[in-house]
């Protein structure tokens, strides 16, 4: 984390929307040895933001300013993730709610709904609580395709992420089989993975030791 750290910091001098971005991001995996105090203080910094956070990073644009624009629920969607973190689920599952309420029209309705969801989903995984609600929430919101619901996936965490929480819930559930398929399919993405790879072998190692 302290390489990492130096990194965020250098790319937070040529684009820090996208650098605070990726640093939560990484904060909100449990199994990165992120400090509790880093999260926090992150926590703490998008809270008192009231800009929120923009539905594209800017350095991804294709047209530059049409998306740089503020969009409130990512900035709960990171909220909850940090709170998660920091094993403060009821916190998160509320900031999820806020979200859920806050879609008008049926468009909003379904990206409201969705990434609430998602949020719910994460929440489950990273506060370690029973996994029936948070599989539920996937089936229903994390969706790759076809059709892919994108509204899912603003940025907000990859595929590779995805499918590890399916894998880690269903592990949780006592589901190893279908655990062990939804590992293998982490890597797959090449782009986002590399922060995965670890966790994934050593889950799977485990799970091919039980299932012999």
């Amino acid at each position: 984390w302290r390489e990492a750290d130096r990194h965020l910091a250098a790319a937070a001098a040529l684009d820090p929307v996208v650098a605070r971005q990726i640093r939560t991001l990484a904060a909100a995996l449990p199994f990165l040895p992120v400090p509790d105090a880093e999260a926090a203080r992150l926590a703490a910094e998008l809270a008192a933001d009231p800009r929120g956070a923009p539905d594209v990073p800017s350095g991804f644009q294709s047209n530059p300013g049409y998306y740089d624009v503020p969009f409130p629920a990512l900035r709960l969607h990171h909220l909850a993730a940090l709170a998660a973190r920091l094993g403060q689920p009821a916190r998160a599952l509320a900031y999820a709610d806020t979200v859920a309420r806050g879609g008008a029209g049926a468009p909003a309705r379904m990206r409201a709904d969705n990434l609430a969801a998602g949020m719910r989903v994460q929440t489950v995984w990273a506060a370690g609580l029973p996994p029936g609600p948070g599989l539920a929430d996937a089936d229903s919101a994390w969706q790759e395709g076809p059709p892919r619901k994108s509204e899912v996936f603003p940025y907000l965490f990859p595929p590779s992420h995805v499918r590890f929480v399916r894998a880690e819930l269903l592990r949780r559930a006592g589901r190893l089989t279908e655990a062990l398929g939804w590992y293998g399919a982490v890597l797959e993405d090449t782009d986002y993975a590399l922060v995965y790879a670890a966790p994934v072998h050593r889950a799977r190692a485990e799970l091919l030791e039980r299932l012999g």
